[in-house]
């Protein structure tokens, strides 16, 4: 079956992805969801004691780019989707992420997909709700052609 495809491969000139059983390590709930980037990255999303966490893998060797999570056990950081845009870069849907007092205002967070975040969702890399239960980001986004999304 393999050399039929490789002279297809050959043939019709386009590339065949094999997939590959990896093994890594993660907390609760780990890999419960995975996105693949445009440029060969990959983002895995994990439920981690309810506040939620994001990691981003290179690729090429599955080193770990970066991670955040949420700050409360409520925050369920991804929960509104991991969506991957054209050009690589991600948004990260976190509709019951709270801002202090305020509960589930929700968040919408724009990561590089090259180099990642290290860091936790707030008001200063992420659009947020300003009144508890807005849910931003409960429906998801809209990935454009262009690499920009419509909240």
């Amino acid at each position: 079956m393999k050399k039929i495809l490789l002279f297809l491969s050959l043939l019709l000139n386009f590339n065949i992805n094999i997939a590959q059983n990896i093994t890594i390590s993660g907390p609760s709930g780990f890999g419960n969801k995975v996105t693949v980037l445009t440029n060969g990255n990959y983002v895995v999303r994990a439920n981690f004691n309810n506040k939620g966490a994001i990691y981003l893998y290179k690729g090429s060797d599955h080193t770990l780019i970066s991670s955040f999570s949420g700050t409360k056990n409520t925050d369920f950081v991804g929960s509104g989707g991991v969506f991957a845009l054209t050009n690589g870069n991600f948004v990260v849907c976190s509709p019951s992420w709270c801002n202090g007092s305020k509960i589930e205002v929700g968040a919408v967070t724009w990561v590089n997909g090259t180099t990642g975040m290290n860091d936790t969702i707030s008001v200063i890399n992420s659009i947020i709700g300003s009144n508890k239960y807005d849910w931003v980001g409960y429906n998801g986004i809209v990935p454009l052609t262009n690499g920009n999304f419509c909240y």
